[in-house]
């Protein structure tokens, strides 16, 4: 009788332990993440993608990136599918480290969440082209220069001219020294003309004298 009982209280707590265990196995898990945990990213990350081992509810499904400075990356809504969640990220990733933390429902209605990490990897630079060879001076031929032909519909080119330009002069002009030997000249032009005025007035007198003395002239005189 007592060995009936024992058996009866075994029974009893494995089909209790059964029971309980039911719900908690009934919970979904995360089964991969798009970008996997740890990964580094070369190309820019357009959504995180979330598969799960069940069916998720539509109810308030959340995701949170936040950067390594602690900036949240905005992201849309999310997109459920079956076992599929998906989010699509509104704004470019910049380089650098990221933690996601994720939650969703259940297909048994309790909510799940866990987190996860990837970084995104600087782009590399485009490499500089090499320097073109500048050309040798000492080959470099001259361009020649061009002279242009004057046209029929062209007005033919005046040549211009050139003036000569007025040389400042230092201070006021002064009058040439006069040359003596003109001085001497003129004074000997002045000379013989006085002696020729002073023979003619010599003359004269002498005229006027002889006519003085003319024995038809007035009585009383010799």
């Amino acid at each position: 009788m007592t060995k009936l009982r024992w058996c009866a209280s075994v029974l009893g707590a494995v089909l209790v332990g059964s029971v309980l265990a039911a719900p908690a196995s009934a919970h979904d898990s995360l089964v991969s993440s798009d970008p996997p945990d740890g990964a580094v990213i070369d190309a820019a990350l357009e959504s995180v993608v979330l598969e799960f081992t069940g069916n998720v509810l539509d109810l308030n499904p959340g995701l949170q990136i936040t950067s390594e400075p602690g900036e949240e990356v905005p992201t849309g809504p999310a997109q459920i599918e079956g076992t599929i969640v998906s989010w699509e990220l509104t704004e470019v990733v910049a380089p650098g480290d990221y933690d996601v933390v994720w939650v969703v429902t259940s297909q048994d209605g309790h909510p799940i969440d866990g987190t996860f990490a990837f970084s995104v990897a600087a782009s590399e630079a485009a490499e500089p082209d090499e320097p073109t060879a500048s050309p040798d001076p000492t080959t470099t031929a001259s361009p020649e220069a061009t002279v242009p032909v004057a046209t029929g519909d062209e007005p033919d080119a005046v040549e211009p001219t050139t003036e000569p330009e007025a040389t400042p002069s230092d201070g006021p002009s002064t009058p040439a020294p006069t040359d003596p030997a003109d001085i001497s000249r003129t004074a000997e032009a002045w000379f013989f003309a006085g002696l020729v005025v002073t023979a003619l007035v010599v003359v004269g007198v002498l005229v006027a004298s002889r006519r003085n003395r003319d024995p038809n002239g007035p009585p009383g005189q010799s």
